[in-house]
């Protein structure tokens, strides 16, 4: 009834302390009130009697201080100092539970501790819990701790950032489904930086396991080849949303989307190639920094304008900067030494995606949906007649679509200029930038630059990282001529710090050119990066030469430019300005008309029935003839195609050779076969 037991103390009334030694069920024994004093014999019934008069009462457990945890200090220490200013608003008269103490609270706290400005302050009704727990346990501050833990269940800023950036790149290069080693990985890379930055701090497995699990948990959602595009659009948003990033040019995924769609050339009125455009998106700010029209297959060439474009801007995009990571494809245009190269010079993190899985790069995968829908079939284009079509009626179809029923090749159905396909993009995308985007709520443009005053970075232009662009090597070895000049591409580079390079590397009496290799960049033939090693020396000496005709042009100028030869890929930027209330409408002068292009005769031709006659040629003798014809009609000798340097995307073909190298022009015209063999001897059949 009592609740005691053998060993329960008690207070007397003349201030001393009692200890039951022994206990039956109807006696007790009580040591002495002090060490002097004997056992003290009692009847159960008295005993009990002198608790309920209280002339004796039971002595509750002193109870042990309370031990923090190391976590738990941590947050008792950033909520008092709500309590000071609490206690501060209060005590002048406030009510501590309304909402305007509350914003008083805050911005006294605010005043007094400006580094509370970048962290989430505690809510209105959490801050009067706080105050009641406060007051109630006489102002101790061991009543704001929470519950034991070993780690935070809200993360700092700095501890949100480099979890949210590791993620990110584990699950972007990374394609694994053990999450503990990718935990394990996290935790020595949270270690290393927690030296740096004490606000970083390690999260909990549980956090991790579950972060991370989200987006694998969307990406093999994904991988499930019967998705129809309106679910797969539903995940990329989901998995979009799960990625976060906290600043522009924090991640840049890059992409290349092929097109089954030819166009114009506008200087020589034939047929490209299908195109296909590097894209490049800011994933804070989905922005679009760079666009590279191509007209050939992945190659390394197109990957490195793609980059170089950026750290360019125009005035129709005016988007640029050194990125902290880029996202790209495994394919062989972007995973090369090249790329590696230049990614190092400009100290650029890469990320790898694995191979066939482009749920990897959700934002630009999401882009080129949207760009494909809005812009290549959605834009209004109006020509100066008042002819329109709604979206680009030569784009065809791919045969995987739904309800595609275009049979005829993009090229037979090219009606628009290169020129005005580049008009095209810049005016979607100038329309693009400057609307809401669904996903932030804001136009890049406004979120581009509330960053760039929100989280300030070192800005870097083109001129500032050029040479970096000086990756791929000319030849093995070139000659460095006397006067201090070398040769890249049919042009001419030469400085003063070359002769003096010659100089060093010219050994006495020999009469041998020195050999030195030159790095250049195609789409900037202003200047060349020349490396050697002079004889005896262990350092290699790198020397800036310029071109001797273009060095001091104000914008870069390509080799093929300067070689007239055509670009097998180029910028997109045009003259003039896009108004920003164009909306998606593109307005031409004509559509290029479209007309049968029928294949050129292939072969010699094949004599007439009144030329066998003249000939005086047997029956045998003509079925021969015949034969020997027919063989020769893969032969190509009556169309006659513009120079190869001419024609866009003639340089991904180096190998193959037109038959007109072999027969001259003069042969198209003989009309008889007797006439083709007296001219080239039976051998060329």
């Amino acid at each position: 009834m009592f609740g005691y037991t053998v060993g329960t103390e008690f207070n007397t009334q003349s201030g001393g302390i009692q200890q039951i030694l022994a206990m039956t069920a109807n006696s007790v024994i009580l040591s002495g009130e002090n060490s002097a004093e004997t056992e003290v014999y009692l009847d159960r019934k008295v005993f009990e009697k002198n608790i309920s008069e209280k002339r004796i009462e039971m002595r509750l457990p002193i109870a042990a201080p309370i031990e923090l945890t190391k976590y738990q200090k941590e947050f008792a220490s950033d909520k008092i100092k709500y309590m000071h200013a609490m206690q501060e608003v209060v005590e002048q008269g406030n009510k501590p539970t309304t909402r305007i103490t509350y914003l008083k609270v805050i911005e006294l706290v605010e005043t007094l501790h400006p580094e509370t400005m970048c962290s989430k302050h505690p809510g209105w009704k959490t801050l009067c819990k706080y105050w009641k727990r406060f007051v109630s346990s006489d102002y101790e501050l061991e009543a704001l701790a929470c519950k034991k833990r070993d780690c935070r269940t809200r993360l700092s800023v700095a501890t949100e950032a480099h979890l949210s950036a590791f993620i990110n790149t584990a699950f972007s290069n990374s394609n694994s489904n053990i999450i503990k080693n990718y935990y394990r990985s996290y935790i020595r890379k949270a270690k290393k930086a927690a030296i740096e930055n004490d606000e970083i701090k390690v999260v909990s497995q549980r956090t991790f396991r579950r972060r991370l699990g989200q987006l694998n948990e969307v990406s093999l959602k994904l991988n499930n080849p019967n998705l129809t595009q309106k679910e797969r659009n539903r995940l990329l948003l989901s998995l979009q949303k799960k990625i976060k990033t906290h600043f522009a040019l924090q991640r840049v995924e890059l992409d290349r989307v092929c097109f089954n769609l030819c166009l114009i050339d506008d200087d020589t009125q034939v047929v490209t190639p299908s195109i296909s455009l590097y894209l490049a998106i800011d994933v804070y700010t989905r922005a679009i920094i760079s666009v590279v029209l191509d007209f050939g297959s992945e190659n390394k060439i197109g990957v490195l304008n793609s980059l170089r474009n950026i750290f360019t801007s125009t005035d129709n995009l005016p988007f640029s900067g050194r990125p902290e990571s880029i996202v790209l494809d495994n394919g062989p245009g972007y995973n090369n030494t090249l790329i590696k190269k230049l990614a190092e010079s400009l100290s650029v993190n890469i990320v790898y995606c694995p191979s066939n899985h482009p749920e990897k790069k959700p934002f630009i995968e999401s882009f080129n949906n949207n760009f494909r829908n809005s812009c290549l079939k959605g834009t209004h284009i109006e020509t100066a007649s008042g002819e329109f079509t709604i979206g680009l009626n030569s784009l065809v179809a791919k045969r995987t679509d739904k309800g595609a029923s275009q049979t005829k090749p993009p090229k037979d159905v090219a009606n628009l200029t290169v020129n005005d396909f580049k008009r095209l993009l810049n005016t979607y995308l100038v329309d693009y930038h400057n609307t809401p985007h669904p996903s932030t709520g804001k136009t890049p443009s406004e979120l581009w630059k509330a960053s760039l005053i929100n989280t300030p970075r070192d800005h870097y232009s083109y001129d500032d990282v050029k040479k970096a662009f000086h990756v791929e090597l000319f030849q093995d070895t070139s000659k460095l001529q006397p006067n201090g000049s070398v040769r890249c591409n049919k042009q001419v580079f030469e400085s003063a710090e070359l002769r003096e390079l010659y100089g060093k590397l010219k050994e006495f009496g020999c009469n041998e050119t020195p050999q030195v290799k030159v790095y250049f960049d195609h789409f900037d033939a202003r200047q060349v990066t020349v490396t050697a090693m002079p004889y005896g020396s262990h350092k290699q000496i790198e020397v800036v030469a310029r071109n001797i005709e273009v060095h001091d042009s104000p914008e870069p100028i390509s080799f093929n430019e300067l070689n007239k030869t055509a670009n097998i890929t180029e910028s997109i930027d045009i003259e003039g300005v896009i108004p920003l209330n164009t909306g998606n409408v593109l307005k031409i002068e004509q559509f290029y008309p479209i007309s049968k292009r029928r294949s050129p005769k292939r072969g010699p031709a094949t004599p007439s029935y009144e030329d066998n006659n003249k000939a005086g040629l047997m029956t045998q003798a003509r079925i021969q003839k015949s034969h020997k014809i027919t063989s020769m009609q893969h032969v190509d000798v009556k169309s006659n195609p513009p120079p190869q340097e001419a024609t866009r995307g003639a340089g991904l073909n180096e190998n193959v050779r037109n038959v007109h190298e072999t027969f001259e022009e003069d042969d198209v015209i003989h009309s008889s076969f007797d006439e083709f063999e007296n001219k080239h001897g039976k051998d060329k059949w």
